[in-house]
């Protein structure tokens, strides 16, 4: 495999060309082992990758990309059409405080990808990325976001303090993961979501995914959101404080999981405590959630389930879970109607009141 290490590499094409120059001009090989320097390296605009790049690995030396004041585009890093792209041991910082702006959330149909600015790293209809080592920060918009990506990787990457405001100084959803427009084939694991505006993982049309032993602290919206899943399992994640700061939730609330559209899927193992609402809202057919610790939920004391079955879930079960905190005796799982209560399982659930107040802490894995 060719390598380009862009340590002499100064030496080689002058010493006045800047590094933002050389990592550019590093990347327009398109395949190989680019080896990026030490050091912060400041970004003044998106870095785009060659279109159809493949059997490429970007490594990282304690590099940092950080966006410069006047930086815009979609990401820091932006890559289309790739294959077998590896990316890690790299450090991003999206100096969010400088190029982020006010932006409220897209109507419905629109592709993130198309809509939200300033992201760390975008992906478009990549088959076989892995991201991996990643460490984010202050990202305006998303951490990363893949549209219909491909027998995709991402592991070990820590987010904090991202995430961007609508005009009403609300989160926008923005912040952490997302996968969108049909990504297939996707694993997400041990992954750190801390102080995030938005939603730490956001799966919007997926399938055939695993997300599992990720983290998340003060998230203002859903530890994970989905909306058109199918055969997903989400299982041995941990989440605490979700929906907090309360001043930077949005309308509908904050969940530990919202589940729209989620089809024959598993939620199992997971453990989540000090939520604002409730612990999970779903909607969809033929799934299991089971063996689950929701604890100290309904911390905004509301006539609020811990487990909301909506109008259309059916054939669901949901099992041997722990649901404890504000109400949750009386409301361990609601139902939208009666014909939604018959065509569901709720089989010997724990549920208990408990009483809780939400301190917030810093980020760190659990």
């Amino acid at each position: 495999m060719k390598w380009i290490a862009l340590f002499g590499l100064a030496a080689a094409l002058g010493a006045a060309e800047s590094p933002e120059t050389q990592v550019r001009r590093a990347l327009q090989a398109g395949t190989g082992v680019v080896m990026l320097p030490a050091g912060e390296i400041e970004v003044s605009r998106e870095i785009v990758l060659p279109g159809g790049a493949h059997d490429l690995e970007i490594r990282g030396s304690g590099t940092t990309l950080k966006a410069s004041p006047n930086f815009r585009g979609r990401a820091l890093i932006v890559l289309s059409e790739g294959k077998n792209v590896k990316i890690h041991d790299l450090s991003l910082d999206g100096n969010r405080d400088e190029v982020g702006r006010m932006l409220a959330l897209p109507s419905a149909g629109t592709m993130y990808s198309r809509f939200v600015p300033d992201n760390g790293i975008l992906a478009e209809r990549v088959t076989g990325l892995e991201v991996a080592h990643i460490k984010a920060t202050r990202i305006a918009g998303f951490a990363v976001l893949i549209n219909g990506g491909r027998n995709v990787r991402v592991h070990d990457v820590d987010v904090t303090d991202s995430g961007g405001l609508s005009p009403q100084r609300r989160n926008n959803a923005t912040g952490g993961l997302l996968l969108e427009e049909g990504s297939a084939d996707f694993e997400i694991a041990r992954c750190l979501f801390g102080r995030i505006r938005g939603n730490g993982i956001t799966i919007r049309s997926g399938e055939r995914g695993r997300i599992h032993e990720n983290e998340f602290r003060s998230v203002a919206r859903d530890a994970i959101e989905v909306t058109g899943g199918s055969a997903l399992v989400i299982e041995n994640n941990h989440a605490e404080q979700i929906g907090f700061p309360v001043e930077q939730v949005e309308s509908p609330g904050a969940l530990c999981l919202r589940l729209e559209h989620f089809e024959h899927g598993e939620v199992k193992g997971n453990t989540c405590s000090e939520a604002l609402l409730g612990a999970v809202s779903l909607t969809g057919s033929g799934n299991r959630i089971a063996e689950n610790h929701f604890t100290s939920l309904n911390v905004s004391r509301r006539d609020t389930p811990g487990v909301y079955l909506g109008e259309g879930a059916k054939d669901n079960t949901i099992e041997n879970n722990e649901i404890s905190g504000t109400g949750m005796s009386l409301h361990c799982v609601g139902v939208g109607s009666a014909e939604t209560a018959n065509g569901n399982k709720t089989l010997r659930n724990d549920c208990s009141d408990e009483a809780s107040v939400a301190i917030l802490l810093p980020a760190k894995r659990h």
